[in-house]
């Protein structure tokens, strides 16, 4: 299935996949919306399932922000919280 895909799951079992999909729970954001900032007590895991996102990173010497990466699907982020 689609977590089989993507590198963090492919070693695992499929009796620990099936364990990992009973706890997940699906989220949808809109365009524009801010899932995480740097520096924030994170406490999600998340996959992308549909669509993409970018990460930035804030400039210490301005309010401006960098794209550092972009996000497709099977791109994750939050694996600290794990």
């Amino acid at each position: 299935g689609f977590l089989c895909q993507i590198p963090i799951f492919a070693e695992m079992t499929e009796r620990e996949v099936l364990t990992i999909i009973d706890a997940l729970r699906e989220e949808s954001f809109s365009d524009g919306t801010v899932v995480f900032e740097e520096g924030a007590e994170g406490d999600k895991f998340y996959i992308i399932k549909q669509g993409g996102g970018i990460c930035t990173k804030k400039s210490l010497s301005s309010s401006k922000s960098t794209k550092v990466a972009h996000l497709t699907r099977g791109s994750y982020f939050g694996e600290v919280a794990l």
